[in-house]
């Protein structure tokens, strides 16, 4: 018997005793199909072996929404919903509060 194999059954065994006590341990068990199909595992692999490139595209990806978002609340707010209500007064508002105070 070949190690990966035993691995495997190891974990799913775990798994599958941890799914009785909390049942979301059950879905892992899904899973083992990666290590059943070759062109799964082929995805498995290449994902791996690009792991730095596609960590900073993720990266990139969050820190353009972070941007986005900034924006966003700063000239958009008064489309803001909070729990029903219309969020804040707005950049033009806040700009003109700002001028007063100076």
């Amino acid at each position: 018997m070949a190690k990966p194999f035993f691995r495997n059954h190891v974990v799913l065994q775990v798994f599958s005793v941890l799914g009785f006590y909390r049942s979301e341990y059950f879905t892992l068990m899904l899973l083992d199909v990666v290590s059943i199909s070759p062109p799964l595992m082929d995805v498995y692999s290449s994902t791996v072996a690009q792991a730095t490139t596609l960590g900073l595209v993720m990266y990139l990806f969050v820190a353009t929404i972070i941007i986005w978002a900034a924006f966003g609340l700063v000239y958009y707010d008064e489309y803001l919903m909070v729990r029903g209500r219309v969020s804040g007064q707005g950049h033009q508002q806040r700009k003109i509060n700002n001028d007063a105070h100076n």
